[in-house]
C-alpha cells in the first residue's frame, strides 16, 4: 500500500475505520506524511479513525 501511495504521490489521503495500530503502521510505512484524526469511542486514539493524511512538505496543518 506504501508503495502505491508514493508511486500515486498524493498530497492528501484519507484512511476511514482505522484502528490505532493501522494509523500507527501507515505512519511508520509513510513517515513523508502527517496525519490528522481521532478515535470515534473517546475522541482520542480508541476505536476507529476516519484519519487524513498529508504530505508534510505540500501542506501545514493549521
Amino acid at each position: 500500500m506504501a508503495s502505491l501511495i508514493r508511486f500515486h504521490g498524493f498530497d492528501v489521503l484519507g484512511i476511514q475505520e482505522g484502528l490505532i495500530n493501522q494509523l500507527e503502521d501507515i505512519s511508520t510505512a509513510l513517515s513523508e506524511y502527517a496525519r490528522y484524526g481521532k478515535g470515534r469511542d473517546d475522541g482520542g486514539n480508541a476505536g476507529e479513525h476516519a484519519a487524513i493524511f498529508y504530505k508534510k512538505n505540500a501542506l501545514t496543518y493549521c
